[in-house]
């Protein structure tokens, strides 16, 4: 039986745009002297811009908040532990 669920590379690449308002976000926090950020923060900021300004093009899914954490800090190793994070155990299907 096939799952249904969506892996985090396949919602990645169906909605960029995601990614990389999440990086632009976490970066500005950076820059701006941020020592520690919160995944799930970023990813109710970009919501909140996209209920002001009108526009529906950031779908922000729960489920991926700490891949876009991880992803983050394997493209930005100097940025390392900026975000907490959980040990995550393996699915296996």
């Amino acid at each position: 039986m096939k799952s249904t669920r969506k892996s985090f590379n396949q919602y990645i690449s169906e909605n960029p745009q995601v990614y990389d308002e999440f990086k632009r976000l976490t970066l500005m926090g950076i820059h701006k002297g941020a020592r520690r950020l919160g995944a799930k923060q970023i990813c109710e900021v970009i919501r909140w811009y996209s209920l002001i300004n009108h526009n529906d093009i950031y779908k922000v899914n729960n489920s991926f908040v700490s891949g876009l954490a991880r992803k983050f800090e394997k493209e930005f190793p100097q940025f390392e532990g900026i975000f907490n994070k959980r040990e995550c155990r393996l699915v296996v299907e």
